[in-house]
């Protein structure tokens, strides 16, 4: 699980580069911008629920929106912190709960890193299809950031 986790990051990675350098070139930003600090918010605001680096006192899953040219940095940290987190983490330490208490509904909950971590993932893959469809409504043909496209191997 372990690898099959580091490897799904690394394809969002993957996917996330190229379309924040699609980002970057749209006339109009914002909407895409919005959706892709959400994600950046998100991978901070769940590894912090396990490295417990900052005091969350609520901060929003839609906070700030981030200009064009700080996504990569942002991402890249995000993306560097949660590497090498589940580099850290033994098959065990996957499934090992944590309490995690939301501040929006003042409820406490048991999560572990292997749930959060794949829900991350998809949750990426949602925002990433969104973001397309905000290009393509713009007339603007998006990158493909399918993974078969990590997964070919060309024969010559």
């Amino acid at each position: 699980m372990k690898q099959y986790l580091i490897d799904y990051f690394k394809y969002n990675d993957w996917a996330n580069r190229r379309l924040i350098k699609a980002i970057k070139e749209l006339p109009d930003k914002e909407r895409c911008l919005y959706f892709f600090s959400h994600l950046i918010t998100c991978h901070n605001k769940w590894i912090n629920v396990f490295l417990k680096e900052w005091e969350d006192k609520g901060t929003p899953w839609f906070a700030d929106v981030y200009p064009a040219e700080e996504l990569e940095t942002r991402w890249n940290d995000c993306l560097t912190n949660w590497l090498n987190f589940l580099e850290a983490q033994t098959e065990d330490s996957l499934e090992k709960d944590v309490l995690y208490e939301s501040y929006q509904t003042k409820k406490k909950y048991l999560i572990n890193v292997r749930k959060i971590a794949f829900q991350l993932n998809c949750h990426t893959i949602h925002h990433r299809g969104q973001m397309v469809l905000i290009m393509r409504d713009m007339g603007i043909t998006p990158p493909a950031t399918d993974y078969i496209y990590t997964a070919f191997k060309e024969v010559k």
